[in-house]
C-alpha cells in the first residue's frame, strides 16, 4: 500500500494519468516495445506472460500494423511515408483549430473546475494530434483542386499564414524523396548495382534476341524469294523450249508446202 501511494502522489505530483499505479512501468514498457516495432506475441514473451495475457493486461487493444493496412499503407512501419506528415504546422495555425482546446487542456491539467480524468485526456490529446492532420491534410487536397469545398472557404484557409506553408508542403511533395528510397541506396549499394546491371544485361539480351530473330527473318525470306526465283526460271525455260520447238515445227511445216509448192509448179509447166 506504502509503495502504491507513492507512486500516486508521485503521479499526482507530475501531474501524470495512468490507469495503472504499481504497474505503470510495464504499461511504458510495452508501449516501448510496439512503438520500436516489436509485435504484440513477442512483448508477451518478453514480459513473461502467456500469450494474449500482457496485452488484456496492459495493452491499448489496437493492433498498428492492421490499422496502417486498412489506411492503405504496407502493414510495416518501416516503409510507412507521408510527405506532407514531414511538416510541423506554425502554432498560430494549429490553435486556430478547436481554439478552446489548450485553456480545457490547462484546465484539466490543474484540475480547476474539471476532473482529472483517463479518457477526458486522451480525447483532449486527439484533438491536439487532429489540429495537425486537418492543416496537412488541407494543404494537400486544396494543392489537388478541392478547394472549392466549403470547408476550405474558412478564414483559417484563406490566412496569409496557412497560404505559407501550403507553399512549403507544395515544395516537399514536389522535391521531397522517399527516405525509404535513400535507405536501401545506403544500406545496400552493391544491391542497388546489380541491380542496374541486370538492368543493362536484360537490355542487352532482348535487343540481341530482337536482332537474331530479324536476321533469321531475312534468311527465310531470302530462302522463299531465291526458291521462288528458281521456280520462275524452271518455267521460263519451259516456255522458252515450247516456243522453240513451236516455232521448228513451223519452219518444218513452211519447208514442206514450198517443196509441194515448186513440185506442183513443175507438174503444171510440163503440161
Amino acid at each position: 500500500m506504502a509503495h502504491a501511494a507513492a507512486i500516486k502522489a508521485a503521479h499526482d505530483n507530475l501531474r501524470i494519468l495512468c490507469n495503472k499505479v504499481t504497474h505503470g512501468g510495464r504499461v511504458y514498457g510495452r508501449q516501448q516495445l510496439e512503438q520500436a516495432g516489436v509485435d504484440k506475441v513477442s512483448s508477451d514473451v518478453a514480459g513473461g506472460w502467456s500469450v494474449g495475457a500482457g496485452e488484456g493486461c496492459y495493452g491499448n487493444g489496437l493492433s498498428n500494423p492492421a490499422m496502417r493496412a486498412m489506411a492503405g499503407f504496407p502493414h510495416d512501419d518501416k516503409v510507412f511515408y507521408l510527405p506532407r506528415a514531414s511538416l510541423e504546422p506554425p502554432q498560430y495555425l494549429q490553435q486556430q483549430i478547436f481554439p478552446e482546446l489548450d485553456e480545457w487542456i490547462e484546465r484539466h491539467t490543474e484540475g480547476i473546475d474539471c476532473d482529472r480524468n483517463f479518457a477526458l485526456n486522451g480525447y483532449f490529446r486527439l484533438l491536439k494530434w487532429l489540429r495537425v492532420v486537418i492543416i496537412q491534410d488541407a494543404a494537400v487536397l486544396i494543392i489537388n483542386g478541392v478547394e472549392h469545398n466549403i470547408l476550405f472557404n474558412h478564414s483559417i484557409f484563406k490566412s496569409n499564414e496557412f497560404l505559407a506553408f501550403m507553399a512549403q508542403v507544395q515544395e516537399v511533395l514536389e522535391t521531397q524523396a522517399n527516405p525509404l528510397h535513400k535507405e536501401i541506396e545506403r544500406v545496400l549499394p552493391e544491391l542497388c548495382r546489380q541491380i542496374n546491371n541486370n538492368t543493362n544485361i536484360l537490355k542487352d539480351q532482348i535487343i540481341s534476341t530482337v536482332i537474331k530473330c530479324s536476321d533469321n527473318i531475312q534468311q527465310q525470306l531470302q530462302t522463299e524469294l531465291t526458291a521462288s526465283h528458281r521456280n520462275i526460271g524452271c518455267v521460263v525455260k519451259r516456255l522458252q523450249d515450247a516456243v522453240s520447238t513451236c516455232l521448228q515445227d513451223a519452219v518444218k511445216v513452211r519447208d514442206r508446202f514450198a517443196c509441194h509448192c515448186i513440185t506442183l509448179l513443175h507438174a503444171i509447166n510440163k503440161k
